[in-house]
């Protein structure tokens, strides 16, 4: 783009001329802030490319409820576990409301995130081939015999190593048991 200044020669003869100079000049300016607007725009693309797209809507944090508020530290309340926890006031982004009720749909959307599940205990295993390794079927507090999950034995040696060490133990066949021990022992030096 040609970045001088330029003085025209206005004569009512030369209007037309010189409209059509500004014009063209005009133009090469935007087809030039363009280029750079495009530009940026597929640098940022690509630098955010290889992060997974945030997945979240306007109401997805309403999770807690203040409780009690002091100098520097509230009291949360989560909505669905009735668990009271302590929060720098810094730390808590504040929602409000007038009209707020608490739905079935937000208790659904609340009680699937945040909630550290507590195995109740293990009653059953299976070899899953696919995979290479022993599935255990877990019950957790708080949740019918019929929830229950299968879950891969590594993860749970991560998570709750006693209770799985527990479960083999009471494993009564010996061939299964020694099966479980070796899967056991695996697990345990993956982590």
């Amino acid at each position: 783009m040609n970045k001088e200044i330029r003085e025209s020669d206005w004569a009512v003869k030369d209007i037309p001329q010189n409209l059509d100079k500004l014009r063209a000049s005009l133009q090469a300016m935007d087809k030039e802030v363009l280029a750079k607007y495009t530009m940026r725009e597929t640098k940022a693309a690509i630098s955010t490319e290889k992060y997974e797209q945030c997945n979240v809507s306007q109401g997805d944090s309403v999770h807690w409820s203040l409780k009690e508020v002091g100098e520097f530290y509230v009291v949360l309340e989560h909505l669905v576990s009735l668990e009271l926890r302590e929060a720098h006031t810094s730390r808590v982004k504040l929602y409000t409301e007038d009209s707020f009720e608490v739905t079935e749909e937000i208790l659904e959307h609340v009680s699937e995130q945040g909630i550290m599940l507590k195995v109740k205990y293990i009653a059953g295993h299976k070899f899953v081939p696919d995979v290479k390794d022993f599935m255990l079927e877990v019950l957790c507090e708080g949740f019918e015999d019929i929830e229950s999950s299968w879950e891969p034995l590594q993860k749970l040696m991560h998570e709750c190593p006693a209770v799985v060490k527990n479960y083999v133990e009471g494993v009564k066949t010996a061939s299964e048991g020694d099966a479980l021990r070796k899967a056991m022992k695996r697990a345990k030096a993956k982590n």
